[in-house]
């Protein structure tokens, strides 16, 4: 009838408590990261020889994919240097014709260094600050009420628009943002084309 807590707990072997607590601190790993759970695995496997040179197989594949890959993005970005310089130098000189004292610098992944061949060319387009003026109530004389109201972005999209070398049907602005942006693409002479391959190719 009386039963003693001693008869009722029962020691369990190292090897199996070893198991369990392995399978409860998985298991709550798995609670607090779902979307990592990884699958048990007995506590031998650890250790196991085979296990070791399959991690280390893998881990050396994987890294000559990385190195493989990075070497490929690499040759083609080197590619790909002359036509960004060549873009990057238009754009900045057209909008110099606008905002003489204006600088056009490249950021994102192309100033980082971790652009891809297929990324964008990222241009911000700094203005020097300028006295905040009170709002012109009339027209003036040369103005006249017929006078063309845009603002820098529109007006830097359209003079962008009429040159030769931007690409008919490329140009996209976007206003409704913090930084208003302008989208297009530039059609890289041929001659640029040719000589830029000879040098790679002596």
């Amino acid at each position: 009838k009386n039963f003693s807590a001693r008869q009722m707990i029962q020691p369990l072997p190292g090897a199996i408590l070893q198991d369990r607590l392995i399978a409860i601190s998985q298991l709550s790993h798995d609670q607090e990261h779902p979307d990592v759970a990884l699958p048990l695995q007995p506590p031998e496997l650890l250790t196991c020889p085979t296990r070791k040179a399959s991690l280390s197989l893998m881990h050396n594949l994987l890294h000559d994919e990385i190195d493989s890959f990075c070497k490929q993005v690499a040759t083609e970005n080197l590619t790909r240097r002359p036509y960004i310089n060549w873009a990057v130098k238009r754009v900045t000189r057209a909008l110099q014709v606008l905002w003489p004292r204006s600088r056009t610098n490249i950021f994102g992944s192309n100033a980082t260094g971790l652009s891809l061949p297929t990324s964008d060319v990222d241009l911000v387009v700094c203005l020097p600050p300028v006295r905040n003026l009170e709002p012109i109530k009339e027209a003036g004389i040369l103005e006249g009420r017929n006078s063309i109201k845009e603002t820098c972005l529109q007006h830097a999209a359209r003079y962008l628009g009429n040159q030769e070398w931007v690409k008919a049907d490329s140009l996209k602005t976007v206003e409704n943002t913090a930084i208003p942006i302008i989208m297009l693409e530039v059609d890289v002479p041929h001659d640029l084309v040719t000589a830029s391959a000879s040098s790679l190719h002596p």
